[in-house]
């Protein structure tokens, strides 16, 4: 059990906080967000310059999405879940990712942004911008696991 001072308890009583399940739902829904944003980027570049080889570039961005979610942000997941699993039942609302992890955000977005200003959108630049919509949206679909988990335990204790 934490000991609060009195300084910590009166933030505490005004944070916005939430219980773990909705930083569970809340990360699952931004990062499926983010991953289809940058997908339907992709997918509007691949229209905007069909060629013979489109099939090509799908099938490049689907591999690439694949590896980016096995072998890159699972691994963010995990550790978002297993941290998450550690607080108390109810925490800040804005803590459903690390705080460092939002300098990482920021920077990647503004990674994005200058490409997207400075690079003639183009099947290659969508071939990178789908496989990693596609890794952050499938690896979102993880934080949806623990809800479900709750959930099935929930009713087997309603059983008994």
């Amino acid at each position: 059990m934490e000991t609060l001072t009195e300084n910590q308890t009166f933030w505490r009583k005004y944070e916005p906080a939430l219980p773990i399940l909705f930083h569970y739902l809340l990360a699952g829904a931004m990062w499926i967000w983010v991953g289809q944003m940058l997908i339907s980027y992709a997918v509007q570049w691949f229209q905007e310059t069909i060629t013979n080889f489109l099939w090509l570039f799908i099938l490049l961005s689907v591999i690439l999405a694949l590896a980016i979610y096995k072998f890159g942000f699972t691994n963010i997941v995990y550790k978002n879940i297993n941290r998450l699993q550690q607080k108390r039942d109810s925490i800040c609302i804005f803590a459903f990712i690390e705080w460092k992890s939002y300098f990482i955000m920021f920077i990647m977005m503004g990674m994005g942004i200058t490409l997207r200003t400075f690079i003639e959108p183009n099947p290659y630049l969508g071939i990178m911008y789908n496989g990693i919509g596609g890794g952050i949206l499938l690896s979102g679909l993880i934080y949806f696991k623990p809800i479900i988990q709750f959930i099935k335990n929930k009713n087997n204790n309603s059983i008994e």
